[in-house]
């Protein structure tokens, strides 16, 4: 139960972050045009989607063990069930820390827009945090 929890918690997190930063950030249409380039938002993102997925299906995988839960199941099945899609989709988001992070800083000094987008989605998801 606390494997589910904690998974449901990163899912959780990481939902967060795709819906109030980088689906508005996509959206087609925006008023000024885009707040950044595709490149600056593949930067930024770049594998946090692929993670989502990969971890939304564990957190299913890991509910559905608890509901039907017996010993002769394994929660270690269900980790090594998702091994591959986990080593494919964190080594990108590794290696790309670093410049993702460069990239939102250069990008809050440079472009104003990004600056005021980034700050009030900022403050709103704390608010939401302090929520829960």
């Amino acid at each position: 139960m606390e494997l589910y929890q904690t998974e449901s918690n990163y899912v959780d997190i990481l939902s967060t972050i795709v819906q109030l930063f980088h689906v508005p950030l996509e959206k087609e249409g925006q008023v000024g045009g885009p707040i950044l380039a595709q490149e600056e938002i593949k930067t930024i993102f770049g594998s946090i989607p692929d993670i989502l997925d990969v971890h939304t299906k564990i957190k299913g995988d890991l509910e559905t063990l608890m509901i039907d839960w017996a010993e002769t199941k394994s929660i270690g099945d269900v980790i090594l069930s998702y091994s591959r899609d986990l080593v494919k989709t964190y080594p990108p988001f590794v290696n790309f820390f670093e410049m993702s992070k460069e990239t939102i800083l250069k990008c809050e000094k440079q472009k104003p827009r990004f600056h005021a987008f980034f700050s009030r989605l900022t403050k709103q998801s704390r608010n939401v945090g302090d929520k829960r």
